[in-house]
């Protein structure tokens, strides 16, 4: 998704299709950034995680927050889990992809979604066990044409 060519067509999307954009833009971003440190300083597998943190751990904790703060005042179950879907699939390209330091940013996520889905889907449950179906006796059957 291009940001400038987007507002020019004044469309509004929904925040699972701009997730998906910002956590595949931010992937690969740190897919490419994490193998260059290997490669150019010629770091092992203990000293590339360090490193590769000092650059990206703003960017995390930034787009963890705002992504908190999405989660947090939604109702929409569907939209929660398509999230929580995404990440698990980015986690599987970023492991391919041999750059396993994005793991412990993706089970956050996920953790974050998980507890917002189970308190969402419990509301739910809740509100159809109130539901008296005696009192939706005088509404109609038939369909909407």
């Amino acid at each position: 998704m291009v940001p400038h060519a987007q507002q020019k067509a004044d469309i509004k999307y929904p925040f699972e299709y701009l997730f998906r954009s910002e956590q595949f833009a931010l992937l690969d971003n740190c897919c490419r950034e994490y193998l260059f440190l290997c490669d150019f300083f010629m770091l092992d597998n203990r000293a590339a995680p360090k490193f590769f943190m000092e650059i990206f751990e703003k960017t995390f904790k930034l787009i963890q927050k705002n992504f908190e703060s999405y989660v947090s005042d939604s109702f929409d179950p569907i939209a929660i889990l398509l999230c929580m879907h995404l990440v698990y699939r980015y986690q599987v390209i970023a492991n391919k992809r041999s750059v396993p330091i994005l793991n412990k940013f993706h089970e956050i996520l996920i953790n974050i979604c998980e507890n917002r889905f189970e308190i969402v889907m419990k509301a739910n449950i809740d509100s159809v066990q109130r539901v008296e179906p005696h009192k939706f006796s005088s509404i109609e059957l038939n369909p909407h044409f």
